[in-house]
């Protein structure tokens, strides 16, 4: 659906890291297919309704009208109700580094907090840390 970007229904807006252009997915959205990179079919996967992802919301084709949409981006997520990071599918690694941050605030010695932070160096290692926009986004 199109809707107006400055009166945009409640939507939770999608940080997340595109991945490779040779590994793609037919996601339906509304019974209509839509080629997306795998990382956005397995977030899909979760069926959180009314998300903004941006493969899907700008117009990919026509590169000025991109342009100019990508522009209007920090305004698409200043309104969003929620911003969801999605930095990829769970693994037992991942899992480790969020109960490793959970347990921090509790941690005093030295030696539990070392191995902590060897437990999210696999988590801080994933490609969406890498991305040009997470700066932006965080700031947003």
């Amino acid at each position: 659906d199109e809707v107006q970007l400055f009166e945009p229904p409640d939507h939770t807006a999608l940080s997340y890291c595109w991945g490779s252009p040779d590994d793609t997915r037919t996601l339906f959205v509304n019974n209509t297919g839509f080629q997306v990179r795998r990382n956005l079919w397995a977030f899909a996967l979760l069926k959180i309704s009314r998300v903004w992802a941006e493969a899907l919301c700008i117009n990919q084709r026509g590169q000025p009208r991109r342009r100019h949409q990508v522009q209007l981006m920090r305004i698409t997520y200043s309104r969003a109700t929620g911003v969801i990071a999605w930095i990829g599918k769970s693994s037992d690694d991942s899992s480790q580094a969020i109960a490793a941050l959970k347990r921090m605030p509790a941690t005093t010695s030295s030696s539990a907090r070392d191995t902590i932070w060897e437990e999210l160096e696999s988590l801080f290692a994933r490609p969406y840390w890498k991305r040009i926009w997470i700066i932006q986004e965080i700031v947003v």
